[in-house]
Formats: structure tokens, C-alpha cells, sequence
């Protein structure tokens, strides 16, 4: 029954548009204890096979999981900005460079990315310019500034703020980008008490005077904030297995997906390329 449901969806177009992997010099350590938990959840048994580590997080691992053990076509990576530079998931070169990798070798379009834009940042609009002559395929920002050093979060912004945001709107606009992604991060009852500064930049309040002022634009608000928020009040998720923080089992929008979007792995040098590599990345099927 279950070959003949995965023959039943092998044909099934599957994009999977906000997927992450870390720099080769990463600090970040906390994801190596998410995949952990997954695994030992039950959530993703092969998890489980072997002890998780950072090279699981980083491209190589990401490639194959992406591409290789899943039936995912079209992927875009996407990153995170950080307030102290070393810790952003990776620059917006650094995605750039993995699109043209993935594309090279592919001889097709799988890949594409995000050019991340972080508003207030001290020379953000020059950073912005940088980005955007990458030609990526949308934008993105966090509202609240710094996701991963929320302590520290020097920056947060509103998306209605007509002196800052909009200055980067406008240079979108120009560039030809239509698609601006906007994370509101994932405020449970336990990061709302740490981080009330940050709370009012984690709703929703200023989407609405942005999305009127720049139709242009296709504004999307990521990550379900205050969905998301509510249902874990009224659900508490039911599994004491989850680490701090995280709310339950990623949703899937079939069963046949990569596990690479809850963040995936490898070196982004010298890996090896499988002989199937050409076949399983050959145009979308």
C-alpha cells in the first residue's frame, strides 16, 4: 500500500520555498539539538539512525536531502540575519553561490534565493543594493531584527515605517523584484515573556498600510504568528519530547518531503558527485 501511494505521487510537483542550510564557519549549534529531538520524537525515524552534528546542517547534506532523498523540484534557500555578522545562516553571496552551484549542475533552474535586507542596520541600503545586483529571486527581512540573538536585537523594524522600510521597498520596486518575504519570527508564550520588546514587532499590525502602499509588491508575512501562537495556547502541541522552544513536528505538504527545510548539512567545497546526481537533477519532471 505504501509503494503504491509513492507511485501514486511521483508525479506531483512539490516546491518547497523557504528551506535553510549554514555557512561552513557557523557558531550556530541549536538546530543540531532540533534534528536531534525530531529523530527521537519519532517524527523523522532516519534521524534517529545516528548521533546528529553540525555537518549534517551544512550544503552537502542539504543537497542530497533536498534533492536526492526527497521528490522536491524546485527548492529556494533562504537565511537569517544576525546583528553580529559571523552568525548569519549565510550571506546573501554565500546563497548566491549555492544557487549557481546547485543550477550548474543541475543544467536547470532548481535552485533559487533570497537576498536578505535588514532595515536600521548601519549601511543596510548599500548592503541592499549589493544583494539585489545577485538578482535574487525574492527578498526577505526580519521584523524583529536579530532572530537568532534576540538579546541582543539592535534592530527591529515595522513594515509601515515610511523612513526606513519603505527606502528599501522602493529600491526592490526598481530592481524588478515582486515577492518580499517578511518573517515575524515564532513568538510562543516562553520567547514572549523573555523578548517583550520585541513583541510588537513580531505581529502583524503593519502589514496592512504596507501591502496598500506598495501593490507593487507582493508583501507575505511568514512563519503564522499569531496563528501559530494561539495554537500552541490552546494545544500546548502535546509532546514533552520537543526542546524548548520548539513547537512541534514540521508540517509537511506531503509525505514524500525533504527534511532539509527544518535545516539541512554539508561542506559547500569538496563534495562528491554521486553518478545518479544527473539524473535526479535533471529538469523537473
Amino acid at each position: 500500500m505504501a509503494q503504491e501511494r509513492a507511485n501514486g505521487l511521483k508525479d506531483q510537483f512539490i516546491m518547497d520555498m523557504h528551506t535553510h542550510f549554514l555557512r561552513d564557519d557557523t557558531r550556530i549549534m541549536t538546530f543540531v539539538d532540533m534534528r536531534n529531538a525530531v529523530g527521537k520524537a519519532g517524527w523523522n525515524k532516519e534521524l534517529a539512525d545516528h548521533e546528529q552534528t553540525i555537518e549534517d546542517l551544512k550544503f552537502n547534506n542539504y543537497k542530497k536531502e533536498m534533492f536526492l532523498d526527497s521528490d522536491t523540484k524546485i527548492a529556494l534557500i533562504s537565511s537569517a540575519p544576525s546583528d553580529i555578522e559571523q552568525d548569519w545562516f549565510l550571506t546573501n553571496q554565500q546563497m548566491a553561490d549555492a544557487r549557481k552551484k546547485v543550477n550548474d549542475e543541475a543544467g536547470s533552474r532548481r535552485l533559487f534565493c533570497h537576498s536578505i535586507f535588514t532595515p536600521g542596520q548601519p549601511g543596510w541600503l548599500d548592503k541592499l543594493d549589493a544583494g539585489l545586483e545577485l538578482k535574487p529571486e525574492s527578498c526577505k527581512g526580519y521584523t524583529i531584527g536579530d532572530n537568532t540573538h534576540k538579546e541582543i536585537s539592535h534592530y527591529p523594524w515595522r513594515m509601515d515605517d515610511e523612513n526606513v522600510a519603505y527606502k528599501g521597498y522602493e529600491k526592490m520596486v526598481k530592481a524588478g523584484i515582486k515577492n518580499v518575504c517578511i518573517h515575524k519570527g515564532l513568538f510562543p508564550p516562553g520567547v514572549e515573556k523573555r523578548f517583550p520588546n520585541l513583541r510588537g514587532f513580531a505581529d502583524v499590525s503593519d502589514v496592512g498600510q504596507a501591502a496598500k502602499d506598495w501593490p507593487q509588491l507582493n508583501l507575505s508575512s511568514i512563519t503564522r504568528p499569531i496563528a501559530m501562537s494561539a495554537a500552541i495556547r490552546s494545544r500546548r502541541w502535546r509532546n514533552s519530547n520537543a526542546p524548548d522552544g520548539f513547537p512541534g513536528p514540521p508540517i509537511s505538504p506531503t509525505s514524500r518531503r525533504s527534511t532539509a527545510s527544518t535545516m539541512s548539512t554539508a561542506t559547500s567545497d569538496n563534495y562528491s558527485r554521486p553518478r545518479w546526481w544527473q539524473s535526479r537533477m535533471s529538469a523537473p519532471r
